[in-house]
């Protein structure tokens, strides 16, 4: 799902966008917006007890060349890849039957937009 290596987004918490002042809250309202922390997954593990993987990311913010990375644990369901990671789409016919046949192809593509495969709101996953 997420390679060593993958970018990625986590960490999804909503906030509310006010257009007009430009500053955040965390107040509902039909302005959410998802916020996220971004980084580049270091390590993936296989949580027994829970049955889920859970990844070890180490954070995207400027930091001294001195001062050790800031790494970060979060949970399969919220984590996506990162906005502009690259992809590879297998475009499907409608009468595919199957993976790779004559009616599909790869094609690279680039992520635009990150969202956590559940969904806090409603419970459901993505």
């Amino acid at each position: 799902s997420f390679p060593e290596g993958c970018p990625v987004s986590y960490n999804f918490q909503r906030a509310h966008h006010s257009a007009s002042t430009g500053t955040s809250s965390s107040s509902p309202s039909n302005n959410d917006v998802l916020d996220a922390r971004e980084g580049i997954v270091k390590s993936v593990s296989l949580n027994t007890n829970k049955k889920r993987f859970e990844f070890q990311i180490e954070r995207r913010e400027s930091t001294s060349k001195s001062q050790a990375p800031l790494l970060d644990n979060a949970r399969e369901d919220d984590i996506a890849y990162a906005i502009h990671c690259p992809v590879m789409v297998t475009v499907t016919s409608n009468n595919a039957t199957a993976a790779l046949s004559d009616n599909e192809k790869e094609v690279e593509g680039e992520i635009l937009f990150a969202k956590p495969v559940n969904d806090e709101d409603n419970g459901k996953m993505s």
